[in-house]
């Protein structure tokens, strides 16, 4: 679900997906993905970079689900 709406938003461009992706989980967000609330998630500067490439990897490389499931 993540990987597929932030995919739509850089046109199929997973190098900006994946740019996108950590600087999202290294500096944290609000208000992505429900508006009415504030929930945030929080910063994570605590990740190594390893770990980061295969977090972000891994997202990126999640299958889009199937239609109608």
């Amino acid at each position: 679900m993540v990987k597929e709406k932030y995919l739509k938003k850089f046109n199929g461009d997973a190098k900006a997906l994946k740019k996108y992706l950590y600087q999202t989980i290294r500096k944290g967000s609000s208000g992505k993905w429900f508006n009415f609330l504030d929930m945030k998630m929080p910063s994570h500067p605590q990740i190594k970079e390893e770990e980061m490439k295969v977090i972000v990897d891994y997202i990126a490389s999640i299958p889009e689900p199937e239609k109608g499931k």
